[in-house]
């Protein structure tokens, strides 16, 4: 049995430029959404000091390293130094480049069922051109095919 064979994926996003540090912008790590920075996955942050922070230890399972990251509440605009409230985690980029990941490539956070570790994974987008010159997005390793026109087949299916 490999390693990561009881990972159990939480979410995922699909990577944008900004999210792989390709656009020259000042952003900090990865933007989490509200409702997934609340789901137990993530530990509690004491919300009323400046910037909360915790250090999450991943299992980064391209590569079979483990990666230090920050998972933080900017929260400025609540203390009323800033304008900024939003989730983070920050310290991630290494370890994408180290998986090769592209704009468009989905970054699945989950946990290891065996020890409850932390730990997410790199999926490559393959882009194929069809007969009819139209293009589908189909991720190899995962239960779902995105398609064009916002398609997206989900669930276990047999070719």
């Amino acid at each position: 049995m490999s390693k990561y064979e009881d990972f159990i994926a939480a979410f995922e996003k699909e990577l944008s430029p900004n999210d792989l540090g390709v656009t020259a912008s000042h952003q900090a790590g990865l933007l989490i959404p509200w409702k997934i920075a609340k789901l137990s996955y993530f530990p509690k942050l004491e919300e009323e000091a400046l910037n909360p922070r915790r250090v999450i230890r991943f299992e980064a399972i391209n590569d079979s390293s483990q990666v230090d990251c920050n998972f933080i509440f900017y929260n400025n605009k609540l203390i009323g130094t800033g304008t900024r409230r939003e989730y983070r985690v920050t310290g991630i980029r290494k370890a994408l480049r180290s998986a090769n990941a592209q704009v468009g490539d989905k970054l699945i956070f989950g946990i290891l069922e065996s020890s409850g570790d932390y730990a997410f994974k790199v999926e490559k987008r393959v882009v194929i051109k069809d007969s009819l010159s139209s293009l589908s997005t189909i991720n190899l390793g995962s239960e779902a095919i995105k398609l064009e026109g916002g398609w997206k087949v989900i669930g276990k299916w047999e070719q």
